[in-house]
């Protein structure tokens, strides 16, 4: 126990002070806090006490979150680290989670169950699109103190898919409009596909314009959508530009190589 030291009170006057205190040993624990007149010598005595409560074990990380995952792939694996005192072995039940009983979370519990520190495995195949979770109780064996252990993880990805990456138009007199040409972007993954829109990159940007845009903020699993787009160079010579299209995908930006030639 550690007060907060000394104190000057005038006649007739009284004071506050703080007692703090950390526990050494497990169940109750006290202390002898005595106060001294520093004029006349008389003292009184307090007797302070704590209770020491066994440390709950260490969870690290005690949350995980996965990847968004195609239905049906499982993840890479990630581990938490579990240690409790004296090296007591843990239990883990299994409290709570979205789907019910959240067994798209493999989980492998190493020697916890007779000792630690130990390590816990944990892989992710969703079985369906959107959110999932598992919540888990870690209860130490002899204490009986507990924490928590959470795991979460969204089933489904969008994915790009494009007809072409590049297109070549032919030879055009500067200030001329070529035919357009097409490209089909379809969603290969089984999640809805954000599509957050469209640049150009590239040294001739301006000589290359979208004549139509079906492709809009979404696109569902296994739909497609189209860009149209033509030539009209500004200049002779070669013309390039890079079209990005930038999703939610993995694969974002994909990108469309644009060329032709102006006379």
């Amino acid at each position: 126990m550690n007060s907060t030291g000394s104190v000057t009170v005038s006649p007739t006057g009284t004071t506050t002070f703080n007692i703090t205190g950390t526990p050494a040993r497990l169940g109750f624990n006290s202390a002898t806090l005595t106060v001294t007149d520093a004029t006349s010598g008389f003292s009184n005595s307090i007797p302070p006490s704590i209770y020491g409560y066994p440390q709950a074990p260490t969870v690290t990380p005690g949350s995980i979150t996965f990847s968004p995952a195609k239905l049906g792939v499982q993840s890479a694996p990630r581990t938490i680290a579990i240690s409790a005192p004296n090296g007591d072995p843990v239990s883990f039940v299994y409290t709570s989670g979205s789907p019910y009983p959240g067994t798209d979370f493999a989980v492998s519990f190493g020697t916890c169950a007779t000792q630690t520190p130990c390590q816990v495995t944990v892989t992710f195949t969703p079985s369906q699109t959107g959110p999932e979770s598992a919540n888990y109780t870690v209860r130490d064996l002899v204490t009986d103190e507990q924490s928590s252990m959470s795991l979460q993880g969204t089933g489904g990805v969008g994915s790009v898919s494009l007809s072409s990456s590049s297109l070549t138009f032919a030879a055009r007199d500067i200030g001329t409009t070529s035919i357009p040409q097409t490209v089909t972007l379809t969603n290969s993954g089984d999640a809805i596909l954000t599509i957050s829109g469209e640049t150009f990159s590239g040294a001739n940007v301006g000589d290359f314009p979208i004549e139509a845009n079906s492709c809009g903020s979404s696109l569902a699993a296994g739909a497609n959508c189209t860009l149209t787009i033509s030539f009209d160079p500004t200049a002779s010579g070669a013309r390039s530009a890079t079209l990005q299209i930038m999703t939610n995908a993995a694969s974002s930006p994909d990108n469309i190589q644009l060329m032709g030639t102006g006379n």
